[in-house]
């Protein structure tokens, strides 16, 4: 399995800078996804394949069942099976699916929350 470092120098251009900012928000999501009974991916653009998003980290809630009993870290996703990732990035706000996705019996509400560095979104 890759770690969040290699799978960022693998699929971005992103500076170190970024990089330690991606880690650091890692490094502390586990409280927020046992506070909101939520799993959290975290996507980021593919540099040279446009409209392309990987995931490069992933946390379960302990307070709760998963969503994704599976690892889906290193799953690339395009913004047409996943439009709110495209959009959130590009307008740099929290952007939810209409319907909820079914996964097995349980509906899932996706949403896509960019991650700023500067003045633009790293991640989602």
């Amino acid at each position: 399995m890759s770690t969040l470092a290699e799978l960022l120098a693998d699929n971005t251009g992103l500076p170190g800078e970024a990089v330690d900012h991606l880690q650091l928000v890692v490094a502390e999501w586990q409280l927020l996804a046992d506070l909101s009974f939520a799993d959290f991916l975290m996507w980021v653009p593919v540099v040279g394949a446009e409209g392309d998003f990987v995931c490069v980290a992933q946390v379960r809630p302990t307070t709760g069942p998963t969503a994704h009993p599976e690892d889906v870290v290193g799953t690339r996703f395009t913004s047409e099976e996943h439009p709110q990732l495209a959009r959130a990035a590009r307008e740099l706000r929290l952007c939810r699916e209409e319907e909820p996705h079914w996964y097995n019996d349980l509906p899932m509400r996706r949403e896509a929350i960019p991650v700023r560095f500067g003045d633009r979104a790293v991640a989602c």
